[in-house]
């Protein structure tokens, strides 16, 4: 795995002992959300202020049996797992206005549609199922699609095949009563004549600014090419009317053909992405690299591509994100070294990283859950509590057929000095919060105003807490510490 150098944490006498936080610090371990004999597996949760809620396909009606389980922000499941008595694919989850509503895509009659519940925060559904999409063609939720909420309404979002074999995105509102709110919307049509699978509207994710919703998608709308190799936009307002039409995110000739990833900071929206790497140097067919563009409420891309996981040795895919309010947390799955990794798919493991509200990293990153069994994929999707990030990682065989799910907590306390003590000639400094498995140096410096930083003690961090005393140093009111995890 590369390493990531991240200068955390810099402090001194003169600030009376206190340290500058910039980082998290703190990975709980992993605990089974859905792993009994059937094939259980969770895309997408949500957090109600209090508890979250993981939509999860496969119970003890089926291997499409659709459930839920809520659990807590210590990674506690309360209560039992509940049933919905309904068949289909992984369910996504939103929260709005006190409840939770679950959508799953399922076969009717003769084709996929898309259907919902209500469920209170106590996991018991309310009313009755709902049938949100009534296509003349089969339907699909995308892997990392959620259900987002704004304006009093929730907005569902799917790939639909009514015209045919290359698929549109769709979409609909739900009022909080679990009523359908207007009619289905079109959100990206593509009708320009092509080859199948050169006009796929695709892999829809969707967040809410306050004002509108944006739904971020792959599409292929310039002649010649294919695998959808751009990422397009489409905002949609509250009242179900496209506010402008479908713009550019992110166009290139390189191919985005994987889910997207949207996320509202309260400032701008992120968006993240794949893009291919051609693999004939490494003879491996796909590789990819995870990249992340801004987009403002009018519209307005950022300059700056910003590479989140970029790799020439490793496939990151499938990312998910989540905003605490001052940090994001980004995960990925990643197939380690693919080049000397055959067939594909024998190294993968689920990581992640904190990142600044600009996507400066704040932390190294680090694994979520390892080893993963040979042949076996995780796929993560996060969740932002009150004190912890949720993360739920399933585990997919080689066909891509869930085998069980597992969670894990990642702490948002920032890495801190809570003790800068001076015995005489020495000072006594502790740590906590820290990155168990890094690699650690405490370094001082006489003066921030210089680059001057020399190695004081280096260390691998076996708990979240540590103490150090620096004995060699007689210039105390001038010197300064940063740690530097690796």
């Amino acid at each position: 795995m590369k390493k990531h150098d991240c200068y955390i944490l810099v402090f001194s006498l003169i600030f009376a002992g206190l340290g500058i936080p910039a980082s998290f610090g703190g990975v709980g371990e992993t605990f089974p959300i859905a792993a009994t004999l059937q094939p259980e597996g969770c895309i997408s949760a949500a957090f109600d202020g209090a508890n979250f809620l993981a939509g999860i396909q496969g119970n003890t009606l089926g291997h499409d049996g659709i459930s839920w389980q809520r659990i807590s922000q210590t990674g506690e499941l309360l209560g039992e797992r509940i049933n919905q008595g309904s068949f289909g694919g992984a369910p996504v989850v939103g929260f709005g206005a006190g409840t939770y509503f679950v959508a799953w895509d399922s076969a009717g009659d003769g084709n996929t549609r898309i259907y919902g519940q209500r469920v209170g925060t106590n996991g018991i559904a309310i009313g009755t199922e709902v049938q949100i999409s009534f296509s003349t063609g089969d339907v699909e939720i995308s892997d990392l699609s959620k259900v987002a909420f704004g304006g009093d309404k929730f907005l569902m979002v799917w790939e639909d095949y009514r015209s045919g074999d290359d698929p549109d995105i769709y979409g609909q509102l739900i009022t909080t009563n679990g009523t359908l709110f207007g009619s289905e919307i079109p959100i990206a049509i593509d009708n320009v004549p092509g080859e199948e699978g050169d006009n796929d509207d695709k892999e829809a994710s969707v967040a809410f600014d306050g004002t509108n919703f944006l739904v971020a998608f792959t599409a292929e709308r310039r002649p010649g090419f294919y695998d959808r190799e751009d990422v397009y936009g489409q905002f949609v307002s509250p009242s179900g009317a496209l506010v402008g039409g479908n713009f550019v995110i992110d166009e290139n000739n390189v191919p985005s053909c994987n889910p997207t990833a949207v996320c509202w900071d309260g400032e701008k929206y992120t968006v993240l992405f794949h893009e291919g790497i051609e693999g004939e140097a490494t003879g491996f067919e796909e590789q990819w690299d995870i990249v992340a563009r801004f987009v403002s409420p009018n519209g307005a891309v950022a300059t700056n591509r910003i590479a989140i996981a970029a790799s020439t040795t490793d496939s990151e895919q499938f990312p998910s994100i989540a905003y605490d309010g001052s940090h994001y947390l980004i995960t990925v799955s990643s197939m380690m070294g693919i080049s000397t990794n055959f067939p594909a798919g024998t190294n993968w493991i689920s990581r992640a990283r904190i990142f600044d509200k600009q996507l400066n990293p704040a932390t190294p990153w680090f694994t979520l859950y390892d080893p993963v069994p040979v042949g076996v994929f995780p796929f993560g999707g996060a969740v932002s509590g009150n004190t912890n990030f949720a993360v739920g990682i399933s585990l997919l065989d080689g066909d891509f057929n869930f085998i069980d799910t597992y969670g894990v907590m990642v702490n948002s306390a920032p890495p801190e000095i809570t003790a800068f003590e001076i015995q005489g000639t020495s000072a006594n400094l502790s740590f906590t919060n820290l990155f168990p498995g890094t690699t650690n140096r405490i370094e001082r410096n006489a003066a921030l105003t210089t680059n001057n930083w020399t190695r004081a003690w280096e260390f691998l961090c076996t708990s979240p807490s540590t103490n150090w005393t620096d004995s060699t140093s007689n210039e105390w009111t001038g010197m300064f510490y940063r740690l530097r995890m690796e």
